[in-house]
């Protein structure tokens, strides 16, 4: 198994899940697989848009609000 997404219990009540970004994260390479994500990662980051902060956990696919949120940065490196 490559990650939770491939499990028939995803999304589960794990506590990892709880965390917005993580979960928002494994329903995207779900739903178009881990080349789709990593693509769009690497564009943004490009683009400025980064996944951690320097010396953080966070960084600015936390700051969205949403799942959706989240996922429109992913594909368009924005908050739509």
């Amino acid at each position: 198994m490559n990650g939770c997404w491939e499990c028939a219990e995803f999304p589960c009540p794990n506590e990892m899940l709880d965390k917005l970004r993580v979960r928002t994260f494994a329903k995207f390479v779900a739903e178009y697989g881990e080349n789709k994500l990593m693509r769009c990662l690497e564009r943004n980051e490009q683009n400025g848009i980064l996944y951690h902060y320097e010396g953080q956990l966070t960084g600015d696919y936390d700051l969205p609000t949403t799942e959706q949120g989240i996922k429109n940065m992913i594909l368009f490196g924005k908050l739509r």
